[in-house]
């Protein structure tokens, strides 16, 4: 099965967009912003999982603090909330965190992953 891609590296979105479920939507049309569904890692090989609501509380340094992040993501429910680096508070309530295992971002409006985000992040392509 051949497979397409978003336009730039694909589209990282706030809190406020929606995250099309329908794996085979991407963004093409520069005019229309279409988040992607299928961020992915070339570092640590995984799909990134995000979070709305939550921002970065700071920055972090070491492996297993990313790793800590992506753990919270992956669980969901109040395990966002109880990590110590992602906040719900002020602006946080409005944006997005991104996280795979080596890496977090933390995205206020709309970000192309070919300016912005980890180096290693692109879209992982969807169905054509």
């Amino acid at each position: 099965m051949a497979e397409a891609y978003c336009r730039e590296g694909g589209l990282l979105v706030s809190a406020p967009y929606d995250i099309p479920a329908d794996p085979a939507a991407r963004w093409t049309d520069p005019e229309e912003y279409v988040a992607c569904n299928h961020v992915v890692c070339r570092r640590c090989e995984i799909e990134v999982l995000n979070v709305p609501g939550f921002a970065l509380e700071g920055e972090p340094s070491l492996p297993d603090e990313y790793a800590a992040i992506f753990d919270a993501i992956a669980l969901g429910g109040e395990a966002p909330g109880a990590n110590p680096w992602l906040t719900s508070r002020l602006s946080g309530r409005t944006s997005r965190v991104y996280a795979c295992r080596c890496s977090a971002y933390s995205v206020g409006g709309t970000r192309t992953l070919k300016h912005h985000g980890p180096d290693t992040w692109t879209c992982g392509g969807h169905p054509a």
